[in-house]
């Protein structure tokens, strides 16, 4: 997962250590099974194309972009773990 520093942790203003530790915490209390990084501010965007948050990038092992899925639900989640058991189930 990429996000940046905002400056904010909830509603309340702070710094990039403090948002660091929340970003730590909320990687923790969802049970995230993957890595998250903090991109320089607009980078990730910037170099997307995304205009919307959350978005998902699916990246099949030869580093092509397979799948780009925009916002969040039920219905996301599941396209996105059809595209993930076709591209597992690829050689």
């Amino acid at each position: 997962g990429v996000t940046q520093f905002y400056g904010t942790a909830g509603d309340k203003k702070v710094t990039n250590l403090q948002e660091l530790d929340f970003v730590r915490d909320f990687k923790a209390e969802n049970k995230l099974p993957y890595p998250l990084v903090i991109s320089s501010r607009g980078e990730s965007q910037a170099q997307y194309g995304v205009s919307a948050l959350p978005t998902t990038f699916l990246i099949d092992r030869k580093g092509a972009v397979r799948y780009i899925g925009i916002g969040a639900g039920e219905e996301e989640a599941e396209n996105i773990q059809e595209m993930l058991d076709k591209l597992i189930d690829e050689q």
